[in-house]
């Protein structure tokens, strides 16, 4: 009975350590996991009347997503198996990766293209079939576990199962990059309509 109690801590979002029980957390997880399978293979089923769609971030973003769980729930099968089998790191940055893109998906759909929508903005949402629920809100938001949360800090544990900061301030760092170069891009294009503005001398 004892052992049953075992816990594990965890830093939350304001750096104060918290205990949750360790049957119950693994539980939390890996119907977190099943939910983000579940609702990608619907939304790809409802769009497959729209292959092109699958070349946009959203899609890839999204099955980005899905394989990665997908190893996860693989990789915690075998562990099952083999209790001393360790967890590969690779696998923690790459599911840092993927959750950092899906959430970019969420953040971006959500203050620019939704509210553009011509039908309005929860029309955008309901396209496909609620597919457009799924791929820009509830996958992103089911994505909540990464190794140092949302706004987490995780400081001394760089190069390990985490990159020691939050997704959301990696977001902003990568939407700042996109803006940055963005900018870039039309900056040298206006430069070369302004050079073919100017006659050439004769």
């Amino acid at each position: 009975m004892f052992l049953s109690l075992k816990t594990s801590v965890s830093v939350n979002a304001y750096g104060r350590m918290r205990r949750e029980p360790r049957q119950k957390k693994r539980l939390k997880r890996y119907i977190l996991k099943i939910l983000i399978v579940v609702t990608t293979i619907y939304a790809v089923i409802m769009m497959l009347h729209w292959l092109l769609g699958f070349t946009f971030f959203t899609q890839v973003s999204n099955l980005f997503v899905f394989v990665v769980v997908c190893c996860q729930l693989s990789e915690e099968r075998k562990q099952k198996k083999d209790p001393a089998r360790p967890y590969p790191r690779t696998l923690y940055v790459v599911k840092y990766m993927a959750v950092v893109a899906v959430m970019t998906t969420f953040l971006i759909f959500l203050c620019i293209m939704a509210p553009l929508e011509a039908e309005g903005f929860w029309a955008a949402y309901r396209q496909d079939h609620y597919a457009s629920l799924c791929m820009h809100v509830i996958t992103p938001l089911l994505n909540y576990d990464a190794p140092a949360g949302w706004f987490g800090f995780r400081y001394g544990t760089e190069g390990g199962t985490t990159i020691g900061v939050g997704v959301f301030y990696m977001i902003i760092a990568l939407i700042l990059v996109v803006y940055l170069i963005s900018r870039l891009i039309l900056f040298i294009m206006k430069k070369q309509k302004e050079r073919r503005s100017i006659p050439s001398p004769r």
